[in-house]
């Protein structure tokens, strides 16, 4: 009976190390997403509440129209509330997708070529109905 008890023991220790490892990979890559998307909603939320505090130390109300991304950058360089404002709706847009390249990479330099190509395959669906969200 002890000769069989050994094989299994060493099966369910490498069951175990493995599952381990897996866990902490997952945690790795659930800390990365959560670091991106954390930074992606400060900057974002920053850049409103400034465009917002800007509009309200000049006397002016706040904009009712988005900011063009050709002008975005001209206005940003004085910065104006309106594009400041848009610069954080935008920043708040992009930043799930900035996540999926982030994991998406990090997975393609895990040796995870199955999942990085479905993070891929996801971030190109973004992408398509962004394009075709502006036909």
């Amino acid at each position: 009976m002890k000769e069989t008890a050994e094989p299994l023991r060493v099966a369910l220790d490498r069951v175990e190390a493995l599952r381990q490892s897996v866990t902490a990979a997952q945690a790795s890559l659930k800390q990365l997403y959560s670091l991106i998307l954390a930074a992606g909603f400060a900057v974002a939320l920053s850049s409103m509440v400034l465009g917002i505090a800007i509009a309200a130390a000049e006397g002016t109300p706040l904009p009712r129209e988005v900011v063009g991304l050709g002008d975005l950058g001209s206005q940003l360089s004085i910065p104006t509330p309106g594009a400041l404002i848009t610069l954080g709706v935008l920043v708040l847009v992009v930043t799930p997708a900035a996540a999926l390249v982030g994991s998406a990479v990090w997975l393609a330099r895990s040796g995870e070529w199955w999942a990085a190509l479905l993070a891929g395959i996801a971030l190109a669906n973004v992408a398509l109905g962004a394009v075709l969200g502006h036909v």
